[in-house]
């Protein structure tokens, strides 16, 4: 059976939150997984302790246009002409089915 690490104490936690910029960044230090990370942190905000929030997602933004004149230096654009962005499904507001509407269909 593998040997459990030992906790990490709270002010170690918070030490290792306080210096990183990232929940990645505090698991890899205190050898916790990142959920451990995010629940501990939420944990703690709930008792009061006043931790920094880490940006969510991606660090930074796709310069597409950049990227397209890379591919064109390197000879690897696409021929094919350039896609709008379609919204995700998030961003897409179905409208709502009220009683009424749904019990005409019906029939």
């Amino acid at each position: 059976m593998a040997k459990r690490k030992s906790p990490v104490s709270v002010e170690d936690f918070v030490t290792a939150y306080a210096k990183s910029k990232s929940t990645g960044e505090v698991a890899d230090k205190l050898g916790m997984s990142t959920s451990s990370v995010h629940v501990r942190a939420s944990t703690l905000r709930k008792s009061g302790v006043r931790l920094k929030r880490f940006p969510r997602g991606r660090r930074t933004r796709l310069d597409v246009a950049a990227l397209n004149e890379l591919l064109g230096r390197l000879g690897a654009l696409d021929d094919a002409p350039e896609t709008p962005q379609t919204p995700s499904r998030r961003a897409v507001r179905r409208p709502k089915t009220t009683p009424v509407a749904a019990s005409k269909k019906r029939r």
